[in-house]
This record gives C-alpha cells, sequence and structure tokens, in this order.
C-alpha cells in the first residue's frame, strides 16, 4: 500500500492539492452522477419527471465531490480553522446540506411516477419546506460539523458529524425514505402489470441503495475501514434511472443520444482547450497568469468551432443525402398529410392516421373520436358509440378546446386543474388513454385522437410531441374537409329529393288554365314557397256528373309535406274506386285522416276542405277538416254580390282528435261563384308586416260582377290585388286559390 501523503497545509491551490489513490472512487462516481444527469437531460420523456431527476443527481453529487476534497486536508488530522482549508469546508458542509433535499426529490420522483402528486400534494409541500430549511440551517451554521477523523487503518481523512443537525437530517432522510418505500410497497401489491412491477421493484432497490448510502455515512466515522456511500449513491441513481426507462419514458431501441454526444462534445473540446493551452504556453516557464483571458477565451472557441466543422463533415460524408431528406418523422408526416388530404370519410381518415402513429411513434393501439351527426353523444370513427362516462362533461370539454395541444396522462399531476381533475383523469381511465390530443378547428373540436396504453410502452420526446401536434392539425383540417363534403353531398341528395318530390307534386295537382266539368267552369292557381310545398288542390268528375273539389295545406314545407300530399292523392284514388257513385265525403275525410296519420307519424298535420257540387239537383255538399273556409258568391238582381260562406266544422287530418267530421248541404244556382284558398293568402304580409286579411279578401270578391263572373277573371283580379300589397317582401308561405262557375 502507498504511504499516506499530504501537504502541510490544507489551501486550495495548484501545489497544495495533489491528488491521491483513495479519491478516485469519489471522482469516478462524481462523473457518474454527472453524466446520469446529462443523460436524463436529453433523453426522450416527460419533462418533469427527467427534471426531478437532474435535482435528485444535484443532491447527491456534493456528497461525493466533499469525498474528493477531504482527501485533502492535512495529514496530522489538524482542527481546520477559519483560515485553513476554508473552501474544503463549505464543499463538504454543502454537500451533507443537500442530503435531505435529494431524499425529498426521491419522494416526490416516485409519487410522480406513480401519477399521485396530486393525492399527496400537502406531504410533498411539507417535505420540501422542511428539507429546505434543514439546508439553510446546514449552510448557515456548523451544526453538523465537529472536526477533521480519520478512518480506521487507511487513515483516511474525514470529518466528524457530530453536531445537534445530524440526527435532525438523518430523521428527516429517514422519513422521506421510508414514506417512499411504504408508497412503493402498496402500488407492489396492487399491480399486475410486468412493466410496472419492474419499475416498482428498481424503485424499490433504489431506496434500499440511499438507505445504505446513509448508514455508511455514518459507520464511516471511526468503524469503517473506508466510506463506500459513493457506490450506493451512484447504485440508487442508476435504479431510478432505470424506473424511468421502465416507464415507458425511453425506448431502448429509439434511445436519444445527444446527451451522450452533449458529454462527449464537451469533454473533447475541453481536452482540446488543454493541449491548445499547453502549446501555447510552450516549456519556458511562465504560467498561465502571464497570458491574457481573452486569448484563453479565444483558443476555447476555436476548438470547440473546429470540433463542429469537424462533425458536421463526418456526417454528411457517412449520410450525404441527409441533410436534405429530413428526419423520418417529417416524412411520415409528409406521406400521412398528402394521403389524407384526399379522403372524405371518416373511418378512411382514422385508418390513415393510425399507420401515421405506428409508423413515426410506434404508437400500436390508438383511436379517433367524432361528435356524433345524429345526436350529443361520440363515436368511434367505425361508427360504434361510446358510453357516457368515455365523454367529456361540458366543463371539460371547454378546457380541451382552450388547451388544443397533447395531453399526456403522466403530466396531469404537474398541471393546474383544479375541479376539473377528477372528471379529466376520468376521461383518461374511461378510454385507457396515455394520450389524449383535442383536434380543434377554430372554436369547434371536431374530434379527439387518443393514444391508448399498451404493454410495450409508449415513447414521445420533444420531437414526437411536434410530429403528433402536426398529425393533430393535418386531421383536424381533414375532418372539417370530410364534414363538409358529406353535409354538400347531403344537400345535393336533398336537392334531388325536393326535384323529385316537386314533379310527382306538379302531376296531380291541375296544371291546366281552366278546367271544364259540364256547366262547372274551375280555375286554380299553385305557388309554393319551396320547390315543393304543403298546399295542394284536385279536382275530379265523378261517373254520375257530381264534381268532387279538394284543398289542403300540410303543416311546414319541403319534401315532408309533399310526401303527405302524395300520400293523400293516393288515398283519393283508391277511395274513389271502391265508393265510386256512392261517394261519401264523411267516409273519404276518415280515409284521408288514416293516410295523415301513417305518414306522419303525429308530426305533421293537413287541413282539408272537401265540396262535392251537383249541378243535376243544383246543390253543394261541402265538409271541412280544420281548413279556412271558401266563400260563395252570389249575383243579386240590383247588380251587386251576396257574399256568403260554407262555413263547416271539423280537425285537421292526422290529429287523432275524436271529433267527428260532419257534411252539411247547400242550395247552388246558375252563376254563384265559389272561391277556395290556403291562410297563405290572408297571412301574407308587406314590408310593414301587415296581413293581407280576410276583410282586404271580402272586399274584392264583392267587386266579381264587374269581371262578368269569370273563374280566370276573379282569378287573377285576386292575385294583381296580392302581388300588389306583398311588392317585394318574399313569399314565406304555400298560396293556393281556385275558383269554381256554375254557368
Amino acid at each position: 500500500m502507498p504511504a499516506f501523503r499530504r501537504p502541510k497545509a490544507a489551501t486550495v491551490d495548484e501545489v497544495s492539492l495533489p491528488p491521491y489513490w483513495l479519491q478516485l472512487p469519489f471522482a469516478l462516481a462524481t462523473t457518474g452522477t454527472v453524466a446520469m444527469a446529462f443523460y436524463a437531460l436529453f433523453i426522450n420523456g416527460s419533462y418533469h419527471l427527467r427534471a426531478l431527476f437532474v435535482i435528485i443527481c444535484g443532491g447527491l453529487a456534493p456528497v461525493m465531490i466533499s469525498g474528493i476534497v477531504v482527501g485533502f486536508l492535512t495529514g496530522d488530522g489538524a482542527a481546520i480553522t477559519s483560515g485553513d482549508g476554508a473552501a474544503i469546508t463549505t464543499i463538504y458542509r454543502i454537500g451533507f446540506a443537500l442530503v435531505p433535499a435529494a431524499t425529498s426529490a426521491v419522494l416526490i420522483f416516485e409519487c410522480a411516477l406513480a401519477r399521485q402528486l396530486y393525492q399527496y400534494r400537502w406531504i410533498l409541500i411539507g417535505a420540501v419546506v422542511i428539507s429546505l430549511a434543514l439546508a439553510t440551517l446546514a449552510l448557515v451554521s456548523a451544526g453538523h460539523i465537529g472536526g477533521p477523523w480519520k478512518t480506521y487503518k487507511l487513515q483516511w481523512p474525514y470529518f466528524r458529524a457530530d453536531g445537534w443537525l445530524v440526527p435532525v437530517q438523518t430523521a428527516s432522510s429517514a422519513l422521506w425514505l421510508a414514506l417512499t418505500a411504504l408508497l412503493l410497497r402498496r402500488q407492489l401489491q396492487g399491480e399486475r402489470d410486468t412493466l410496472r412491477r419492474r419499475q416498482i421493484k428498481s424503485s424499490r432497490n433504489a431506496v434500499v441503495a440511499l438507505a445504505i448510502a446513509l448508514i455508511d455515512i455514518h459507520l464511516a466515522y471511526g468503524i469503517g475501514v473506508f466510506p463506500v456511500s459513493w457506490l450506493f449513491f451512484v447504485a440508487a441513481l442508476w435504479f431510478l434511472l432505470r424506473s424511468l426507462c421502465a416507464d415507458s419514458l425511453i425506448d431502448p431501441q429509439s434511445r436519444d443520444i445527444r446527451g451522450a454526444l452533449v458529454l462527449a462534445y464537451s469533454a473533447a473540446a475541453a481536452v482540446g482547450t488543454w493541449v491548445v493551452w499547453t502549446l501555447v504556453s510552450g516549456d519556458s516557464g511562465r504560467g498561465s497568469d502571464e497570458k491574457p483571458i481573452v486569448i484563453l477565451a479565444i483558443v476555447t472557441m476555436a476548438v470547440f468551432l473546429i470540433l463542429r466543422v469537424l462533425i458536421a463533415l463526418v456526417g454528411l460524408t457517412r449520410n450525404p443525402t441527409s441533410a436534405a431528406a429530413g428526419t423520418p418523422l417529417k416524412r411520415v408526416f409528409e406521406q400521412f398529410s398528402g394521403k389524407v388530404q384526399g379522403l372524405h370519410e371518416e373511418r378512411e381518415i382514422g385508418i390513415e392516421t393510425a399507420n401515421a402513429l405506428k409508423l413515426g411513434l410506434g404508437c400500436e393501439w390508438s383511436k379517433l373520436l367524432l361528435p356524433s351527426v345524429k345526436d350529443y353523444s361520440w363515436e368511434t370513427a367505425d361508427g360504434e358509440t361510446l358510453p357516457e362516462e368515455a365523454l367529456p362533461d361540458p366543463l371539460t370539454f371547454s378546457w380541451l378546446l382552450d388547451h388544443a395541444k397533447p395531453i399526456q396522462r403522466s403530466e396531469l399531476d404537474s398541471m393546474r386543474l383544479g375541479d376539473l381533475r377528477k372528471s379529466i383523469e376520468g376521461l383518461f381511465a374511461a378510454n385507457n388513454a396515455e394520450v389524449i390530443v383535442p383536434l380543434v378547428s377554430g372554436e369547434d373540436m371536431v374530434g379527439m385522437l387518443v393514444l391508448l396504453v399498451h404493454k410495450e410502452g409508449l415513447v414521445i420526446g420533444r420531437e414526437g410531441f411536434e410530429f403528433l401536434g402536426a398529425v393533430a392539425e393535418q386531421l383536424s383540417a381533414a375532418l372539417v374537409y370530410a364534414r363538409m363534403h358529406r353535409e354538400v353531398n347531403r344537400r345535393v341528395a336533398a336537392h334531388k329529393e325536393v326535384e323529385l318530390a316537386a314533379a310527382v307534386q306538379r302531376a296531380f295537382v291541375p296544371t291546366v288554365d281552366l278546367v271544364e266539368c259540364g256547366p262547372i267552369q274551375i280555375s286554380g292557381l299553385w305557388a309554393p314557397a319551396l320547390q315543393c310545398g304543403g298546399d295542394w288542390w284536385s279536382v275530379h268528375q265523378l261517373p254520375d256528373g257530381r264534381v268532387l273539389v279538394l284543398i289542403g295545406d300540410v303543416t311546414g314545407h319541403g319534401v315532408a309535406a309533399a310526401m303527405i300530399t302524395a300520400a293523400a292523392k293516393g288515398c283519393y284514388d283508391v277511395a274513389e274506386r271502391l265508393m265510386g257513385n256512392d261517394f261519401d265525403l264523411v267516409r273519404l275525410l276518415d280515409l284521408l285522416d288514416s293516410s295523415v296519420r301513417l305518414v306522419g307519424a303525429d308530426r305533421l298535420h293537413m287541413t282539408c276542405f272537401a265540396t262535392l257540387l251537383d249541378p243535376v239537383n243544383g246543390t253543394v255538399e261541402f265538409a271541412n277538416a280544420g281548413h279556412v273556409v271558401p266563400y260563395i258568391c252570389r249575383p243579386r238582381n240590383d247588380g251587386g254580390v251576396e257574399l256568403g260562406a260554407l262555413v263547416s266544422r271539423g280537425n285537421p287530418l292526422g290529429s287523432r282528435d275524436p271529433l267527428k267530421y260532419r257534411a252539411q248541404t247547400r242550395d247552388l244556382t246558375s252563376g254563384d261563384v265559389l272561391v277556395w284558398y290556403t291562410d297563405g293568402i290572408v297571412e301574407c304580409t308587406n314590408p310593414d308586416q301587415k296581413q293581407f286579411g280576410e276583410r282586404r279578401l271580402q272586399r274584392l270578391l264583392r267587386k266579381i260582377d264587374d269581371l262578368e263572373a269569370n273563374p280566370r277573371a276573379v282569378r287573377d283580379h285576386i292575385v294583381r290585388a296580392l302581388v300588389a300589397f306583398r311588392k317585394d317582401q318574399a313569399q314565406d308561405d304555400d298560396i293556393t286559390l281556385v275558383v269554381a262557375r256554375l254557368a
């Protein structure tokens, strides 16, 4: 064994601090700690977990550094005074002051891995406050450092920690490690996943190694042969790093080597700077103090630049096209963007998205969630409806809409969620999600991309999250385009349906200007507000010479209303064949009521007025189903017009009301004019929002003697007055007008 040699003074300079071989383990341990800290800074993984690991390394490194510098104490173990070895004392004090902080950081680290930061937040806050208070006391006082002490046999100089602060620091560190061990034990008992159990066991080994290191610190004071706490500190950090890897934050097949490169780059630059500086200084015996600091800075910068150029040249030599080819993630995104732009179906978009995530991130399981177009539920791209617990509630929905970026489950504990924490964590749990990406377009959330938890783990680093954000942006645009495409197709299909319904409706509404049924002349106007409407009218001459005039009005407009009118027309055709000369208006309305009730499904009703004109017997029979009553205009001998109405009561067809329809009869004489109409005429409004009204229509009908009672002239007279009243006001309701005259 080499002789134990020490400088006689404990000053910190180049001459009085020669290295000693027993300092080598501490130096290697310090280097390993720094290397692991650098590695954690640049690996793929959760930011706050990596930050905690670096903090732990920073808390334990000073302890190992103190093991290096403590060997510079005087060989005889003389007491250290305020002016002798002050730097060594300060480093040693800092090292032991940060041990409780490092152990409390281990507790926080394990809670973060277990995703239980929020549950134990008050305990963790207390641990941080106590550790910081103890560190402050240790730095401002000498409460834990006694004098120097030489270890047994090797005479390794060490400080004797017998101050009043030692038991307090030891107890706090032991408490944090005990709480960590208890947490790990509870997790291990209820965990069945193999990967997760491996992570917990690695964390448990780290806690055991830290406990042994703390014990060894005390055993070294006169009991141990040589301090070995450095070994257990490094072992604890190694187990924590393995625990970090086991949490799927690092994929062994795709590790990020930037940390190792930065460390190697810095070491090479430092060696290069020393070599260049030595060559510049020469062997003249002049110290480096004679060279200006500016020259040293220039030399250092030159070495860094030279190394950087060499690295770039080597990279281009090995792969000349890499600079232009882009990263693999960019190529995957470009392929995904090109494919998804031409897709119109959500299912196809979901398949391409899953393929891109698998190629880019190695994500084997993912799903695309979309709001349903039928109701307020959500469904997968395949159309599978999600359970209620897997849906975001209104507050969570608003938070996701505002957040609009990938959210990792492991980061929830470090986010300020407030009252939303429970619902957001429940959303992750219900969807078995590791990452949820809200898909936002403008002020609307068009879907959610969910990356599922799986045994192999999920690796998403900084570049991975950037890739995921770009995919989400492109995916949102694709979903909006698909929705617009579907809406356009729906409108085109609806337009075709409207055109078809309008063609069918025009087929059974009389289109001739004047219909003559024996001595009865009939002229009508049918003007729907849309292509097809709810108004209709029809005229039929029965085999016995009687003439049936039907007019109706369905609630609403469009295709649905046209379907009701078509059903009514079909029902009448069947009724006419069945009843023949025994035609009965009440029976007809009953049949129409059943038809409208069947087709309308209690959502659409229809008013109808049925009139049976008998020119032979000079009578008019009529029955009403909730329609406005028609007028009968009879010329008087004095040249005026006697205005009457065919008044009858009845409920609209399809209303399921128990009131029965009744038929009434009235005399009809030559020259009588009958006017049927729908409420679109009397409820028509002008730009001042005034209605045309019944009285205005009655005044027009009292002047029909000037028109020689011609049905077409009467119709045109009313229409011209209606158009003049409405002016430029748009038509918002169907208009139907029928005029008949008995010659």
